[in-house]
């Protein structure tokens, strides 16, 4: 009886790994009628379409495939699942930029295969844009580079070379291209343009930046303070005009004028 208990699990260990034995999977996409296995990335661009497929060979019966974004299960039909299966993904965004796809078998996430998309898409640069600040107040230009691939981003003014000078500041990172100004001067005011050149081609963004002059301010809270103390006064005086008369009628005489 000891005997059959350890044979027993040796005996379903040989036969899981007889029905695994060769089964592998392939992702790939088709072209001229062909699957094309496709290992490591896909380079796709925005706004199109890509099917991936999956299948299994040198399995011995039919096997149940599952596919994957990222950590999310995609939900397949039920006719998308045995032996071969494939997913479209239509149109690519850019939130579909390094993402991973991968397809295993259902009964062994061992046996898979994964492709990532690499989506090339231009940054989002065009038009004019009208900027108002007061003189000695900040500003700040801001250009949306985010692309694939990075490109180059350069600012000019006035249709020349920008000269970074004082209280000027060029920041950029991942995804903006940013000129501040920390306190704009009239010689500040003029076009600017930002442009950012890739393999997609160049594009760019203008700002018609006009720097006012200070405004002459009335200080509004003396103001305000010199008409409360003024209505309060009146206001006090008022009321004891009509408390002295009211006194006098009590007595049958009238204050007299002026006071």
């Amino acid at each position: 009886m000891r005997i059959a208990v350890k044979v027993l699990p040796c005996l379903l260990l040989l036969t899981l790994c007889s029905q695994l034995k060769g089964a592998a999977v392939t992702v790939g996409i088709w072209n001229r009628g062909a699957l094309v296995e496709q290992k490591g990335w896909i380079t796709v661009n925005r706004s199109e379409a890509v099917t991936l497929d999956c299948r299994v060979e040198g399995a011995e019966k039919e096997e149940e495939l599952v596919w994957y974004r990222e950590r999310m299960r995609v939900n397949l039909p039920p006719h998308n699942k045995l032996n071969y299966s494939s997913i479209c993904i239509n149109p690519i965004s850019d939130t579909d930029h390094l993402v991973t796809f991968a397809c295993h078998l259902k009964r062994d996430e061992l046996v898979n295969a994964s492709v990532q998309l690499n989506v090339q898409f231009p940054p989002l640069l065009a038009g004019s844009e009208e900027v108002r600040v007061e003189k000695g107040n900040e500003v700040t230009l801001t250009c949306d580079v985010y692309s694939n691939p990075r490109p180059a981003v350069s600012w000019s003014k006035n249709s020349s070379s920008l000269d970074i000078g004082l209280h000027c500041q060029l920041i950029q990172d991942g995804r903006e291209a940013r000129l501040h100004i920390t306190k704009a001067q009239p010689y500040h005011q003029g076009e600017y343009k930002c442009e950012a050149t890739s393999s997609h081609g160049s594009y760019s963004k203008t700002f018609q930046l006009h720097v006012d002059g200070k405004s002459s301010r009335v200080p509004f809270e003396p103001i305000v303070a010199a008409v409360v103390v003024a209505v309060l006064t009146l206001g006090m005086a008022f009321i004891s005009r009509i408390r002295r008369i009211a006194k006098c009628c009590k007595k049958g005489e009238l204050p007299p004028t002026g006071q």
